[in-house]
């Protein structure tokens, strides 16, 4: 195939122009949308608390978010 076409390099502009012209013509059938329907897998949630030991923020911030998150439907693991 590349032997046919660097013998005959009209054929291969030809070829060119084809799939120019078929991906042109199919741009409008493309769907898209501009902020498509997700609903995320995870979330992630990072807090800072400055100047405090690992005890007092397990304390004072992840048991907190820990206990609200068991309060929310449809969670399967909180880690």
């Amino acid at each position: 195939m590349i032997r046919y076409f660097a013998a005959h390099p009209t054929a291969a502009n030809l070829l060119m122009i084809a799939l120019l012209a078929m991906g042109a013509l199919s741009i409008p059938n493309i769907r898209r949308e501009t902020l498509p329907d997700f609903s995320p897998d995870e979330v992630q949630v990072s807090a800072i608390y400055p100047g405090a030991t690992a005890q007092e923020v397990e304390e004072a911030i992840c048991r907190r978010i820990e206990e609200e998150c068991d309060d929310v439907e449809n969670i399967q693991e909180v880690r």
